[in-house]
């Protein structure tokens, strides 16, 4: 599930899909992207964990629910960047 970007060529057809790198998609799912009204943000969603899944030393009950009731817990969490990045996909073409 990586996210790929297209961009509309002069000729009015369409550039070949680009992936768009490791800043933004991972082994996750990476998916349903959007760009903000005014262009400067590019929002994604994402079930990237930040926590390991297993642990060889035993979790309380509280650090379960910490981690089950914080970002990167492996649900689907809303991110966001500069999207200026997307400029410099365009220049790869």
């Amino acid at each position: 599930w990586d996210l790929f970007i297209s961009f509309k060529t002069e000729d009015g057809s369409w550039s070949k899909a680009i992936n768009m790198g490791s800043g933004i998609n991972t082994v996750a799912s990476d998916f349903c992207p959007t760009i903000s009204l005014d262009g400067k943000y590019f929002f994604f969603t994402s079930n990237r964990r930040l926590h390991e899944p297993y642990s060889e030393i035993p979790l309380t009950y509280e650090r379960k629910l910490k981690i089950l009731n914080s970002p990167g817990n492996g649900s689907s969490d809303i991110y966001w960047v500069d999207a200026k990045f997307i400029e410099e996909l365009k220049k790869n073409l």
